[in-house]
């Protein structure tokens, strides 16, 4: 009989279950931004500040790093070659931390009054007066401990993957032969290790606010110091889930091309740049809260973009030698194509068909720190199928998915960006309709609907997967080390370890190498 789920130890099905939550928690907090719209669309949101909290704090503390550290829960240890990860019992801590986490947030609003701190974390000033208006609310108490003890939980995910990463590496594995999504998740993780005890923080001295009558968010300095340790569209954490999508993107273009990577260094360099120049978000202040096209609105928090430039460019000087095609290629390309939609809102920008702190600001930051994240994580998850559930994504449930999901969240942005041009201000209790704007709140409906129904998909496509376990490795071209373990890995993931003698072990092994 299996070990319990409550008290296994097992990487491989703490990183899954983590996946699942993610994205649970990803559809409940779509199904409050399309009630949000589609009542917006009627004019009067009913419990406005209920549903906007609750869909902030969920897709801003509990969705996308939860996600990829649970992406890199099962594949690190298997990129690395060893058979667990540096504490076993933390990755279970962690585990039921951001669950628990997770389920005081939504438990917060079987309260009355239903708690509307959650808001904070897309704000990029002090909601007026919110914090004395909430002060020992029982709601809010949940809420803002969930966050807290989400944040706490994500913190410790962060510990053990970078640790594992500096511990537990097979022999000749150095730091600099690793495959890029581990190099990824040890910078990234380093960065959330710097990163997110300031948002821990920031939260705590809310919570003093709110109980013991403190007055941190009520001095003069006030906007400034919310925009550093509250307001995650202007924290490093907007971007860090980029990070990872970069390491992911690049093992999955060495996979589709068969070769080791001729720019490698510059490419380690260009995934190390964007972790390293996402704090430069910090040094805007309260300049960018109100930045359309936040958080890359001046010219320091520019240099993330041009970091993932390089790496992005160092993929296509791959391609010219050939590429195999792979399902995660459809979703990779998809990505990309977010990121030419987030170059082109910044030149739009500059029309001055925008006008900040209109229905646009809010929906620029989720472009930015949610959007393109998680359509690079769509990537990551169908690649690394044959090692989550056991077989390849079927190329079309890879597509359909990829291709919901990317244009829901595209749809949701055009919504926002539409109502911004025409200077619509964000939701709000009462909602002007006229000028069309009820109607393009209904796209933004839509948007979040398809792009549930991607995630159903892809659920759809992962069964399918696990139906037809196979091949360690399936696409033949694998260059890692999580491509010598079985699909799906065993409880102690390897037979035997290959050498490790590059950062292509396998196809030095095959005497592929070029």
């Amino acid at each position: 009989m299996g070990e319990s789920l409550f008290v296994t130890a097992d990487h491989k099905r703490i990183g899954r279950m983590q996946i699942v939550i993610a994205l649970t928690l990803l559809g409940v907090a779509g199904a409050a931004g399309i009630a949000i719209r589609v009542q917006a669309a009627g004019g009067t949101i009913k419990h406005f500040d209920a549903l906007t909290s609750l869909h902030d704090a969920l897709i801003g503390v509990f969705v996308i790093l939860p996600l990829w550290f649970g992406i890199a829960t099962v594949v690190v240890p298997l990129q690395l070659g060893t058979n667990r990860l540096a504490f076993p019992k933390l990755s279970a801590v962690a585990l039921w931390g951001y669950v628990g986490g997770a389920a005081m947030v939504v438990g917060g609003y079987t309260h009355t009054p239903a708690p509307s701190s959650g808001r904070t974390v897309f704000h990029g000033v002090p909601l007026p007066g919110s914090l004395a208006k909430l002060a020992n609310t029982r709601g809010d108490d949940l809420l803002v401990l969930g966050m807290l003890i989400g944040a706490v939980a994500t913190v410790l995910m962060a510990v053990n993957l970078v640790t594992t990463i500096s511990a537990r590496r097979a022999h000749g594995l150095t730091i600099t032969r690793l495959p890029y999504f581990s190099w990824s998740v040890l910078v990234g993780g380093i960065g959330v290790l710097l990163a997110t005890p300031v948002f821990i923080a920031g939260l705590t001295l809310v919570w003093i606010d709110q109980h013991f009558g403190g007055s941190f968010f009520t001095s003069s300095a006030a906007n400034e110091f919310w925009t550093h340790a509250i307001w995650l569209g202007g924290r490093p954490e907007a971007l860090l889930g980029s990070v990872f999508l970069l390491g992911a993107g690049s093992d999955i273009i060495a996979t589709a091309t068969g070769r080791k990577n001729e720019l490698d260094i510059v490419t380690r360099a260009g995934i190390a740049g964007l972790a390293t120049f996402a704090f430069v978000v910090w040094t805007g202040g309260v300049g960018d809260a109100p930045s359309p096209i936040a958080p890359f609105f001046n010219f320091g928090t520019v240099l993330p973009v041009l970091a993932g430039g390089v790496v992005v460019l160092s993929w296509l000087a791959q391609l010219r030698h050939g590429i195999k095609t792979i399902p995660a290629l459809v979703p990779l390309v998809l990505t990309l194509a977010m990121g030419v939609v987030a170059l082109g809102q910044a030149v739009l920008v500059f029309t001055n068909d925008f006008v900040r702190g209109t229905g646009w600001t809010e929906t620029s930051v989720v472009f930015f720190a949610v959007t393109i994240p998680l359509v690079g994580a769509v990537a990551a998850l169908v690649h690394w199928a044959p090692k989550l559930v056991g077989g390849v994504m079927p190329t079309a449930a890879a597509g359909l998915a990829s291709v919901s999901i990317a244009g829901g969240m595209t749809l949701l942005w055009a919504s926002g960006a539409l109502l911004g041009a025409d200077g619509a201000p964000d939701f709000g209790p009462v909602w002007a309709t006229d000028g069309g704007h009820g109607g393009l709140a209904i796209v933004g409906a839509v948007g979040i609907a398809i792009v549930a129904f991607g995630v159903l998909v892809l659920a759809a496509g992962f069964a399918g997967a696990r139906a037809k376990a196979g091949a360690a490795d399936p696409y033949g071209t694998g260059m890692t080390l999580e491509w010598a373990a079985a699909s799906p890995p065993p409880s102690h993931n390897f037979d035997s370890v290959p050498d490790v003698t590059s950062s292509t072990p396998l196809l030095v092994a095959t005497g592929a190498a070029q």
